[in-house]
C-alpha cells in the first residue's frame, strides 16, 4: 500500500499540473523587489504600476492592482519555474478609478518552494515579474 501511495502522489501531481511555464520568450523581464510597496516598469513601451495588497502567501488571498492607463485588457498568470502546477490565470477587472484588480490565491507548493513568476499581459504585451511568497 505504501508503494502505491508513493507512486500515486507524483502521478496525480503530473496529471493535475500543466499550467506552469517558464518566462515566455516574448516577455520583458521586470524588476519588482517589493510588490507590496509597488513598482513601476515598462511593458511594450508603456509605464505600468503593480501592487499587491499584502505579502503573497500560499492559500491566503491578496489583491493585485495594476495601473495601465492605456490598457484595454490586463491578465495575470502565476507560475513556478520548473514545476507543474495547476493553471492560475486571472483576467483583471477594471474599476471605476481606471485601475485593474484581481483577487489572487497562490497554491501550496509541496516541495516548499516560494519562488514565483507573474506573467503580466497588458493588451498584447507581456512582462515577466519574479517574486517570492512568504512561507
Amino acid at each position: 500500500m505504501r508503494r502505491a501511495t508513493r507512486l500515486l502522489v507524483p502521478a496525480l501531481a503530473v496529471l493535475l499540473g500543466g499550467g506552469c511555464k517558464d518566462q515566455a520568450p516574448d516577455a520583458q523581464l521586470a524588476n519588482c523587489p517589493d510588490p507590496v510597496a509597488g513598482c513601476r516598469f515598462e511593458v511594450g513601451g508603456e509605464t505600468v504600476r503593480l501592487r499587491f495588497s499584502q505579502p503573497p502567501r500560499a492559500m491566503r488571498p491578496f489583491v493585485m492592482e495594476v495601473e495601465a492607463p492605456r490598457a484595454v485588457a490586463v491578465a495575470a498568470d502565476f507560475t513556478m519555474p520548473g514545476m507543474d502546477m495547476l493553471p492560475n490565470h486571472h483576467d483583471l477587472a477594471q474599476g471605476p478609478d481606471g485601475r485593474w484588480h484581481a483577487a489572487v490565491v497562490l497554491p501550496v507548493c509541496i516541495s516548499g518552494r516560494a519562488d514565483w513568476h507573474l506573467a503580466l499581459t497588458v493588451g498584447d504585451q507581456r512582462a515577466s515579474v519574479p517574486f517570492s511568497a512568504k512561507r
